[in-house]
């Protein structure tokens, strides 16, 4: 067995054995997604070791990558690179896995766009990646895939989801070939992720369920993919507001803790489970979840689409913070004009919530009109990237600012924008967390005969204990002056700090 072999060389120690050994196991355990344990042998080498051992400093790398330990991949990435140069003196660099060796250009050009991914450098990871698929060979699938997989999650960031669940299918489809039972989870992870995105529960939730399934059928153990299926799931849960299974499904992931397998994702358990929190109105506590999540963050490949900040802004609103959101606001400037980047969405859905608290308290027009072009800036970019889920938020928010603006024909034409993309999918936490203006609001709908079966289901969970509790204060508890008012403005339109100030 290889990793007895590496074991007895290690400890005799024969390190040269060793150094040998571990560059034969790299591409096995790459595969197998076992980049942790490979590491912790090559770690126990000598520096001079690995550097003459182009495959052995790629492995490092891309063990580094996967760990989330960014920056210190690139070196190892830097060592090989020396010895691929066109006019490098070979003397001295020792080379056992001959086929891997064959292959390494293109899989540093791999390994470069997970780089650049990291650093969010979107041109460079979508030219190292397209390298990547020139340099390696139609017949090995599963290398050609990684780059893909790149360019999909950098697709999936700025907010093509089409293009990336394209690229996430092609990969789930690909791995499944190969048999490759750990990508093919996590393949199917991103897969209902992105389903999700665009708004599509139920079959986000079937993919989720599936590949779990299938999971069990065939007698995988708990990993860090099954963590990410269930991840997922528990956001399915969330939007169709069954608190319950939402927290019996967060428990399972955070179980796996115990066996090790959430390192590098552990913050993202406790962003879910300030989401939970925040959904049943235990606000202090979601706070407590986020300054979790901030102490274990760690870069993990996936996108960042409810940061930190700007959900701890949400959370003040909510409390009626005005102070804390506010700040919160003036340091985070979104694109001055034009369709809001993906990544930046839920900022931008967050500020125009601080935006319409304002109007609700003071009636300053300038509040309305800035809260309603930062909606429409968000619905064209919502729209430009077939992003239901986003649409459905934005609608509702344009239904609740026409509603506090006195115009109801307005209000109920954007809430029935809303429902019809809604009730397909049985969304229904969105809805509850608006407090009495959302109540007002359904009950106009109701009365005008606006889905009337969905609203009143919405109405119903709204007047419950538990939809009671997910909402916030109607209106915050100190008003703003005129400079207040000016920066929030000012802020809508995308102004950095130094130029309000």
């Amino acid at each position: 067995q290889p990793a007895e072999a590496i074991h007895h060389a290690l400890a005799a120690p024969d390190l040269a054995r060793a150094a040998a050994l571990i560059e034969q196991a790299w591409r096995s355990a790459d595969r197998r997604f076992q980049g942790g344990t490979w590491l912790a042998w090559a770690q126990q080498l000598p520096a001079a070791l690995v550097r003459e051992r182009p495959v052995l400093s790629v492995g490092c790398a891309w063990a580094l990558l996967d760990t989330g330990q960014v920056e210190a991949a690139e070196p190892y990435l830097e060592d090989a690179e020396h010895w691929l140069a066109p006019d490098a003196d070979r003397t001295g660099m020792k080379v056992t896995a001959s086929a891997e060796f064959a292959a390494l250009p293109g899989i540093i050009a791999s390994a470069r766009a997970q780089l650049a991914q990291a650093r969010r450098d979107g041109p460079a990871t979508a030219h190292y990646a397209r390298r990547a698929l020139a340099l390696i060979p139609a017949d090995d699938p599963f290398y050609r895939t990684i780059p893909s997989i790149i360019l999909g999650l950098a697709q999936w960031e700025s907010g093509d989801l089409g293009a990336a669940e394209a690229a996430f299918a092609e990969a789930q489809a690909t791995f499944a070939q190969v048999g490759n039972e750990f990508f093919y989870l996590s393949s199917s992870a991103v897969l209902g992720e992105i389903r999700l995105a665009q708004g599509r529960l139920t079959a986000a939730e079937t993919t989720f369920r599936d590949a779990m399934a299938w999971a069990e059928q065939q007698g995988e153990p708990l990993t860090l993919a099954t963590a990410k299926l269930l991840r997922g799931l528990s956001k399915v849960q969330l939007a169709r507001h069954e608190l319950e299974a939402m927290a019996e499904t967060l428990a399972r992931c955070q179980s796996m803790r115990a066996h090790g397998i959430l390192v590098g994702s552990v913050h993202r358990v406790h962003v879910g489970y300030a989401r939970l929190s925040l959904a049943l109105g235990k606000l202090d506590e979601a706070l407590d979840h986020l300054d979790q999540a901030e102490q274990t963050s760690l870069w993990d490949r996936l996108p960042t689409l409810w940061p930190i900040d700007a959900l701890r802004a949400l959370i003040w609103l909510r409390q009626g913070h005005w102070s804390e959101a506010e700040r919160w606001a003036a340091s985070e400037a979104i694109e001055p004009a034009g369709p809001i980047p993906y990544a930046q969405e839920f900022a931008g859905l967050t500020q125009a919530r601080i935006l319409l608290a304002a109007y609700d308290r003071t009636r300053e027009p300038e509040a309305l009109a800035a809260a309603l072009a930062l909606l429409d800036r968000l619905q064209a970019g919502a729209e430009q990237g077939h992003r239901q889920g986003s649409l459905i938020e934005v609608h509702w928010l344009q239904a609740l600012a026409e509603q506090s603006a006195g115009n109801e024909p307005a209000a109920l034409a954007a809430l029935q924008q809303a429902v019809a993309l809604a009730e397909p999918e049985g969304y229904v936490n969105l809805f509850l967390a608006e407090g009495a203006a959302a109540a007002r609001l359904l009950a106009r709908a109701a009365s005008a005969g606006v889905a009337t079966d969905y609203v009143n289901q919405l109405r119903t969970a709204l007047a419950s204990p538990a939809g009671a509790t997910a909402t916030g204060p109607d209106i915050l508890p100190d008003p703003l002056s005129d400079r207040e008012l000016e920066i929030l403005t000012l802020i809508a339109s995308g102004r950095k700090n130094k130029e309000i100030a």
